[in-house]
């Protein structure tokens, strides 16, 4: 017989993130007896043994840009080049392979048995996703009813005497991102919106930064999919808020939200159950809350969460 769960409990957990507003900063927060305690580990060797097995072997993909030209990829093709492979490179589960590199060393491998030079043998392992990308668009979008002459930019309403206009004080990238499974050929396709503001006008780096931002879109939203569970490292204000062992290098970015949880096993099919037992937002982007390695999580309910709990990143707030 399936083990089965309260599907009230199951959605209690996965809605109601916090309403944005006035909280305590985590620095004020007081550990209490509650942080201080932690969660055994009660999971038996057969599980431990699964889940360990589940996460062992890294996802290795082969990244390439999409053959359809669009002007954007013309003009900015190099840069999103540039800036994708080490942005995925840097997801600790992810191995990247890039058809650029090995289509050089076939290239090279060709010339050589011409001339009759050495030849390079390339070992290429078997790619489990395939992915591809392409930049649809990429431009300035006008900002209306900023002032100027003689007011501040983007004040509500124009001083006396200055003049309300359209200032390219904003970028929006558009892009879309095909993700398939090598082995079924089943496709996942996202498109990713990226945008940038608050430059001066005209600032090209609004551009790439808009790109960028598509980008950190793209990596949490692989994180989400591939990413293995991490664990609560500490809790302050009796459970209220939570460290957690999942940063930037996992996936982890402003506006991110996490799933805690716990392993069940079915009965009968001995498949893992990840049974959600609560859900939270990554706190205000500060230096001090979001790192290379971990980051703060403000919880919808405290003290349902403590040390060593297992946790997911589920996706983000765009």
């Amino acid at each position: 017989m399936k083990k089965t769960f309260s599907a009230k409990a199951i959605l209690a957990a996965g809605i109601g993130l916090l309403i944005a507003g006035c909280v305590t900063p985590i620095a004020d927060l007081e550990v209490t007896q509650f942080d201080r305690g932690a969660v055994k580990n009660t999971y038996g060797a057969e599980v431990a043994k699964k889940i360990k097995a589940k996460y062992a072997k890294k996802v290795h993909v082969t990244l390439a840009a999409s053959e359809e030209a669009t002007p954007a990829m013309a003009k900015h093709r190099d840069y999103l080049s540039d800036a994708i492979t080490p942005a995925l490179t840097a997801l600790s589960y992810f191995k990247v392979s890039t058809t650029k590199n090995l289509g050089a060393i076939i290239k090279m491998n060709k010339t050589a048995e011409i001339t009759g030079g050495e030849t390079k043998n390339v070992s290429v392992e078997a790619t489990d996703f395939m992915i591809t990308y392409k930049l649809v668009s990429c431009d300035f979008v006008k900002n209306k009813g900023l002032a100027i002459a003689g007011s501040l930019a983007g004040s509500v309403a124009p001083a006396a005497g200055s003049v309300a206009t359209e200032l390219d004080t904003r970028a929006q990238a558009e892009l879309n991102v095909s993700l398939v499974n090598v082995a079924d050929q089943s496709t996942i396709d996202f498109a990713l919106v990226g945008v940038s503001e608050l430059g001066k006008a005209g600032d090209k780096n609004l551009l790439k930064n808009a790109i960028k931002d598509a980008i950190d879109q793209l990596v949490a939203r692989l994180a989400s999919k591939f990413g293995p569970p991490g664990k609560v490292v500490a809790t302050k204000g009796e459970g209220t808020a939570v460290q957690v062992n999942i940063g930037r290098r996992f996936g982890a970015r402003v506006g991110s939200t996490f799933d805690f949880f716990e392993y069940s096993e079915d009965e009968d099919s001995k498949e893992l159950i990840e049974v959600p037992i609560a859900a939270g937002k990554i706190i205000e982007n500060d230096a001090d809350y979001l790192e290379d390695k971990k980051c703060w999580v403000r919880l919808e309910k405290p003290g349902v969460v403590q040390k060593n709990t297992l946790v997911r990143l589920r996706g983000t707030d765009k």
